[in-house]
């Protein structure tokens, strides 16, 4: 289609210049960002156990943000790999003066299904309990009163209570002498950690603790899993999750 003299071709007017003002929205998300990554990279470089006062001086200034919101982490989980294998029993003692003996959840006996919904209980068994290679006695407390709990019955009620930890240490790799996977350690050293004793209403009235972590003895190379949970006259009991007076 051809235009005449007198329909001149449109002329398009020129676009307005850009404007490369920031909005306020684009420029609050970018602070955030600039905020977010450097809060987790100045979380990640530095530890509440430092002896550098910068780096408890950012820990404490940056926890309002990172504990909240969960964006808290600790990369000394990849330092100072564990070199034994460890788990946990509590050993009761009735106030008649029977006993009985209680394991804590234990991972190398379930399938991986288990493990992964069960590893919160590792980790505290072996991470929390302990801290610094002493037990720390407000956990170690709750650690006992439970453990009292699972094998109490009525009329038959914790007087003393023994938390043992039993330890197999792993051996460095070398060619040919690595142990399978699938067998389980031989020899396990018994550590005390802590005890404490209640009265017959339940409340505590005496607890103490190892003083030196190290000192051990050899124990049964027998594993938890081939030991009886419950031994002498309350092995036909039926455990019970009440306890009496506190626990």
């Amino acid at each position: 289609m051809t235009r005449s003299a007198e329909f001149p071709h449109p002329v398009n007017p020129e676009p307005p210049p850009r404007q490369r003002r920031i909005p306020l929205r684009k420029a609050a998300i970018h602070a955030f960002v600039f905020f977010h990554l450097a809060a987790v990279i100045s979380w990640s470089f530095s530890s509440t156990r430092s002896d550098s006062a910068t780096g408890r001086a950012v820990r404490a200034k940056l926890s309002f943000y990172m504990l909240p919101t969960l964006f808290s982490q600790q990369w000394d989980m990849f330092t100072n790999p564990p070199v034994s294998n460890n788990y946990l029993e509590a050993e009761v003692t009735f106030a008649d003066g029977g006993h009985a003996t209680w394991p804590f959840p234990r991972l190398d006996e379930g399938g991986y299904f288990q493990r992964y919904c069960n590893e919160r209980y590792r980790k505290w068994a072996t991470e929390r309990v302990l801290e610094g290679g002493k037990p720390v006695p407000l956990v170690a407390q709750a650690a006992a009163r439970y453990a009292a709990r699972q094998v109490e019955r009525p009329g038959k009620l914790a007087g003393k209570v023994e938390l043992i930890r039993y330890r197999s240490q792993i051996p460095p790799p070398r060619r040919g002498q690595m142990r399978p996977y699938a067998e389980a350690p031989r020899n396990w050293e018994r550590q005390f950690l802590y005890a404490c004793e209640f009265d017959s209403a339940g409340q505590m009235t005496r607890a103490w603790a190892a003083t030196q972590p190290a000192a051990t003895r050899p124990a049964s190379t027998q594993s938890a899993s081939t030991q009886p949970a419950v031994a002498d006259d309350a092995a036909d009991a039926e455990p019970r999750l009440g306890g009496g007076g506190e626990r």
